[in-house]
């Protein structure tokens, strides 16, 4: 692979959402996931709270063969004077309160993500990038952004089957799409971030392989760049 290398892109809105979902959507999902799982659990809990205030009222006595007393739940013979209705009062309207929490935040965090995609989109949907064996240059089509650093010192860097996204670590997040790219080239770059950033470097949504591997066998590679 010849260094540098130059690419000009422009990318579609749906492109950039792709990008977004690379480096933040396992974080999202993992996020919604988590709090959806909160609001279930704590609107089950108020709906037993319920359920249990109710079965207080309902308690029916049932005397076994041994003469023993058995106590028992019986809500055919449900008696509203005895129900606790404040308990079942706030325990419904809690319960109903998490499951809108749930919605809601679902509804937001849709929306606030997709203005930020549109944000970022803005911002550094084109431009040109020159790619080094050491470094990189990015400047944006409006000329607003520049970036020029090393790949060692980036914060983060994802790569996919349609994308690299350089992270610089000042919320600036470097697109290169692999349809301008050869198969040769992209791999060369792939292997360069994979040693540059170490466990850093996330491809296909996973740790670099290559560090896990030496954490296990130890390190018996050395970098040959020429």
């Amino acid at each position: 692979m010849k260094f540098p290398l130059q690419l000009q892109y422009e990318l579609t809105l749906d492109d950039t959402r792709k990008v977004f979902d690379l480096v933040y959507g396992k974080k999202e999902k993992r996020g919604n996931i988590i709090r959806t799982v909160f609001f279930s659990v704590m609107a089950l809990i108020f709906f037993c709270s319920m359920i249990y205030a109710l079965g207080q009222s309902a308690v029916a006595v049932h005397t076994l063969e041994n003469g023993t007393v058995s106590p028992y739940i019986d809500y055919s013979h449900l008696d509203f004077s005895k129900i606790n209705w404040q308990m079942v009062g706030m325990s419904a309207l809690l319960m109903v309160i998490c499951i809108l929490m749930a919605v809601f935040y679902n509804i937001y965090t849709r929306r606030r993500l997709e203005s930020i995609v549109r944000d970022r989109h803005e911002a550094m949907h084109g431009g040109i990038v020159v790619l080094g064996r050491e470094s990189f240059l990015f400047r944006s089509d409006d000329g607003r952004i520049e970036v020029n650093k090393e790949y060692k010192n980036l914060y983060e860097a994802y790569e996919d089957a349609d994308f690299f996204a350089l992270i610089t670590g000042d919320q600036t997040c470097v697109p290169i799409p692999k349809s301008k790219m050869e198969t040769e080239q992209f791999a060369e770059l792939s292997k360069i971030l994979s040693i540059d950033l170490k466990e850093y470097f996330f491809k296909n949504g996973y740790m670099n392989t290559e560090v896990e591997m030496k954490t296990i066998f130890g390190d018996f590679t050395r970098r040959k760049l020429k």
